[in-house]
């Protein structure tokens, strides 16, 4: 079951093949979605639960779909948008639930995305070398558009990056440095605007709430500050080296005017023992 669950992401550019069953259209990525729930559903049916699914926000989601459905002035087109992007995805994070049990069955369906994303990016820049691109120059490889390519390779590109900045290893930095390179020059050459924008947000979201990244950040933090503390004694070290240059000058300066000016002249007792 783990195998299937991360079989799904790398499927996410089927999302776009269309077939119908029983004169109602459905993806392939919908189709395999349901048929991994069948098969989650039959194999642990004993045990079924929906206890540790979060519902609150699901049914504000729900209730939001709903609604904006009953207004919309094309109610089929919108119960299909809730049906193959909410409802196939909300069926998919419920399997997820009940499967995913540790940290790293968690990150091999993010690394099942980042494969994913690359194969499309290779396919990509077949596309791209034989001058398959749209009249404006977009790369949109076997997509119906460049921004629907940026759509499906943008979520890879940020689990990538997420790898990479995790990775420990020189091979894991390796694998996940290539992965995410070609998936950044694919999504690149789309020229979505918009897809740009929700990819720099996502990074943002990476470098300050990321745990990882959070504690590489921290990690800097603490370095510049160690730095700093072994810096400062040696900076005031140089300021009272400095200023007592200063007092030293004014002394000579004093006692030289003393010794030129009939009657003489006072100077400060600071400047005196300063010299003495």
């Amino acid at each position: 079951m783990l195998h299937l669950l991360y079989v799904i992401p790398a499927l996410l550019p089927l999302y776009l093949i269309k077939i119908s069953v029983f004169t109602i259209p459905f993806t392939v990525l919908e189709l395999a979605i349901y048929a991994l729930f069948l098969i989650w559903f039959f194999q642990k049916k004993e045990t079924f639960s929906f206890k540790n699914f979060p519902w609150p926000p699901v049914a504000l989601l729900l209730a939001g779909l709903i609604v904006s459905t009953l207004f919309s002035q094309n109610q089929t087109i919108s119960l299909g948008i809730m049906k193959g992007w909410f409802f196939a995805s909300l069926v998919f994070a419920f399997v997820a639930s009940q499967v995913l049990k540790t940290e790293r069955q968690i990150k091999g369906v993010f690394a099942a995305l980042v494969f994913g994303g690359a194969g499309i990016a290779l396919v990509g820049f077949y596309y791209f070398f034989i001058g398959d691109l749209t009249f404006d120059g977009r790369l949109q490889a076997f997509y119906l558009s460049p921004n629907h390519m940026a759509m499906a390779v943008a979520p890879a590109l940020l689990a990538g990056l997420w790898f990479l900045l995790s990775a420990k290893s020189s091979a894991e930095k390796a694998a996940w440095g290539l992965s995410s390179a070609l998936i950044f020059f694919a999504f690149y050459f789309t020229y979505s605007y918009a897809g740009w924008m929700a990819a720099f947000f996502g990074v943002l979201f990476l470098i300050f709430f990321s745990g990882v990244v959070a504690n590489r950040f921290s990690g800097g933090r603490r370095e510049i500050f160690k730095y700093f503390q072994r810096a400062r004694p040696v900076r005031v070290a140089a300021d009272d080296m400095d200023r007592g240059r200063g007092i030293d000058k004014r002394a000579s300066d004093c006692r030289n005017r003393a010794r030129n000016v009939p009657g003489g002249v006072s100077c400060p007792p600071a400047a005196i023992s300063a010299v003495s």
